[in-house]
């Protein structure tokens, strides 16, 4: 793993923010104080590791709750019985852009 969070601004009375990262043998941990804008990234000593760490860290919440919401979304579907009408339509929109189903990234 390239990056390291020793030039990060140290956690304070605010808050932290914290990564933990495993992959195979290897676990590393990230922690900074907490970013408010990309104004605080700018002004600390490696802006460019931190920029990468706000970035990815704005990637998992939107993933997160994208998540979230997909799955209220299709619970509250199936608990109406408009389950097969949601589906029509989603698959319907694909359709329409040319999704063929077995590849995700088949768009035309």
């Amino acid at each position: 793993m390239a990056e390291d969070d020793k030039d990060w601004p140290e956690p304070d009375r605010v808050g932290k923010q914290e990564l933990e990262v495993r992959m195979g043998d290897d676990h590393i941990r990230f922690t900074c104080s907490k970013i408010g804008s990309l104004l605080d990234v700018q002004d600390s000593k490696d802006p460019e590791g931190l920029r990468i760490f706000y970035y990815l860290v704005q990637d998992l919440r939107c993933l997160l709750f994208s998540l979230i919401g997909l799955h209220f979304k299709v619970r509250s579907a199936r608990k109406v019985g408009e389950w097969r009408e949601w589906e029509v339509a989603l698959s319907s929109r694909y359709m329409r852009k040319g999704w063929s189903g077995g590849n995700v990234g088949n768009y035309r």
